[in-house]
């Protein structure tokens, strides 16, 4: 089973897409943790319209978007944490996908799928030399991929155990930017990555 935490700050435009992306999902055995950190829109309001049982609510003053990754970690059910930012989402089959990979590969720690950044007149998909081939599964390297291309994962397409997360420190809620890769690159010094490279998680 997995727990999927969303933080939430005035998102009231996407947000409601992507709590459907989450319910939608092909596999059901999941928990839904949203954060809200202080939202002063109707994101709160919009969040509350959901009734499904496996959603939990969260509400914090506002502190960043690291606390509330932090605070939802904390309030895991479940080892497995998935993120999601509360204007991406998923493909239907992002959480099955993912399942997949741990009953292949129990033992490892990070799991993620592809991904894509979508604009207005396109959707520019993720791509690298050091990737499996496309619809296939492999393991990636991320120090490697880093050496010579963007990171293979972001806080929306990647699966990661909670206790791996809890040892390497969390999300940094001093660090202002890029505080996702500062916490995948200190989990992937020892970690590898399962990849599963099908377009699942939509940034």
């Amino acid at each position: 089973m997995i727990s999927i935490v969303i933080p939430v700050y005035n998102k009231e435009d996407f947000i409601e897409e992507t709590i459907k992306s989450v319910l939608t999902q092909t596999y059901k055995n999941f928990e839904l943790i949203l954060v809200n950190d202080g939202s002063v829109d109707n994101s709160l309001k919009l969040i509350k319209k959901n009734k499904d049982s496996r959603i939990r609510i969260i509400n914090i003053k506002n502190s960043g978007v690291s606390t509330a990754r932090n605070i939802g970690i904390k309030e895991a059910k479940y080892n497995y944490i998935s993120f999601l930012d509360a204007d991406d989402w998923w493909g239907n089959t992002f959480l099955e996908e993912i399942i997949k990979g741990i009953k292949r590969c129990p033992d490892y720690k990070v799991f993620a799928t592809g991904r894509c950044r979508v604009f207005k007149d396109k959707i520019d998909l993720y791509q690298n030399d050091y990737l499996p081939e496309k619809g296939k599964f492999g393991i990636v390297d991320y120090i490697k991929v880093i050496s010579e291309n963007l990171p293979p994962i972001n806080s929306s397409n990647v699966v990661i155990c909670k206790d791996e997360l809890l040892k390497r420190g969390l999300f940094n809620p001093n660090q202002k930017q890029h505080e996702d890769h500062d916490l995948w690159l200190r989990i992937c010094k020892s970690n590898n990555i399962f990849f599963v490279n099908k377009n699942l998680s939509y940034y």
